[in-house]
């Protein structure tokens, strides 16, 4: 998920495994959803593939991780505008690098935070909640609290009749944007290769964070003039 609360999660993840005294896996069971269309994804070839391994293995790690991108891979994946599939995928082999992380009796500092649960700390991060209270009639408020107060646009909408964007004709040398996601679930922005982009028929420009600089643009809340959804040099993904 992008947020801790009030939030679809983009893929879930659930991994359960077994040991016997000597730190071998057992039994494994594993199920991951929103990364197959067919439903969760049940990655029984790569739950065999620690029985008899110890969770500490890296090599077991490894081969489990490769195991499950490739069942994943074998079934129709979900993509959508705002989550590629390869940005799916790379979930995936988090949320299986996660597990092995969090069975591990002692981290670093540095491996630390990888494997805390949000969910584990449920009782320090109590559910969401608000309330506000408005007097009805109250003229300091006006229009807020209104009765019967109508939307101006609300018969355009609901006749079909309201104009949007996309439904106005296209004028002459009118420019078109589209946004470039990344293909990573967890990664740094070290650089960007405009060459493919610029080569690409009908493209005229590249825009960058690094191109809003100007103080006459708008300036947000924590004063910075860069939009939110473009990224910098450096910046995590």
């Amino acid at each position: 998920s992008q947020r801790h609360t009030n939030a679809h999660a983009i893929v879930n993840a659930c991994v359960v495994a077994a040991t016997d005294d000597d730190g071998a896996v057992t039994a494994c069971t594993a199920a991951f959803g929103g990364v197959v269309t067919s439903g969760p994804l049940l990655p029984e070839r790569a739950c065999a593939s620690l029985i008899g391994k110890k969770l500490n293995d890296e090599t077991a790690m490894r081969n489990f991780c490769s195991v499950l991108l490739s069942e994943a891979k074998a079934l129709p994946l979900t993509d959508d505008e705002q989550n590629s599939t390869e940005y799916r995928l790379a979930l995936l082999a988090s949320f299986a690098y996660k597990f092995f992380l969090s069975a591990q009796p002692s981290l670093p500092p540095s491996l630390a935070s990888a494997a805390a649960d949000s969910l584990a700390a449920a009782a320090d991060r109590p559910v969401s909640h608000g309330t506000q209270v408005v007097n009805v009639g109250d003229g300091k408020l006006f229009p807020v609290g209104m009765p019967g107060l109508p939307k101006l646009t609300a018969r355009l909408q609901a006749s079909g009749e309201a104009e949007y964007t996309t439904d106005m004709p296209r004028t002459a040398r009118e420019l078109v944007g589209a946004f470039i996601d990344t293909s990573v679930g967890d990664g740094v922005l070290a650089g960007i290769d405009l060459k493919r982009v610029i080569d690409a028929p009908g493209v005229v420009d590249v825009v960058l964070a690094a191109d809003f600089k100007s103080q006459a643009l708008n300036v947000d809340a924590h004063g910075s003039t860069t939009p939110h959804y473009l990224l910098p040099m450096g910046a995590a993904v």
